[in-house]
């Protein structure tokens, strides 16, 4: 059993700017690692990420927990404005309120 830090997190470091496949590449060279398969579990965007990778095409036999996908009414407009609001704050260089406003939707949900 392996416990993937993602990047930014836990004991992994991070390279500026965040790229959802650089996310894949780590994922793919821990699944190579581990045995060329693997068994993702993750909550909330660590879900949506194991999901993202499985659709990607990596070698993933059952993936996902707790993903924080909305299907309801108006859920892609409000995710277009909070995709906004965080990539205006992180363009500012203001890190701690763009993890505020991530925050809060946790709270939300």
């Amino acid at each position: 059993m392996y416990n993937y830090d993602r990047r930014g997190r836990g004991g992994s470091a991070d390279t500026m700017p965040y790229a959802l496949q650089r996310e894949f590449e780590d994922l793919a060279a821990l699944i190579d690692e581990a045995g060329g398969t693997a068994y993702l579990y993750g909550v909330s965007s660590g879900a949506a990420l194991a999901l993202e990778a499985a659709a990607a095409g990596l070698p993933i036999a059952k993936a996902v927990y707790e993903v924080p996908y909305d299907v309801s009414e108006g859920a892609k407009q409000r995710h277009l404005e909070y995709t906004e609001k965080v990539q205006s704050l992180l363009a500012d260089d203001r890190r701690d309120d763009a993890m505020r406003v991530v925050h809060a939707v946790g709270r939300r949900a």
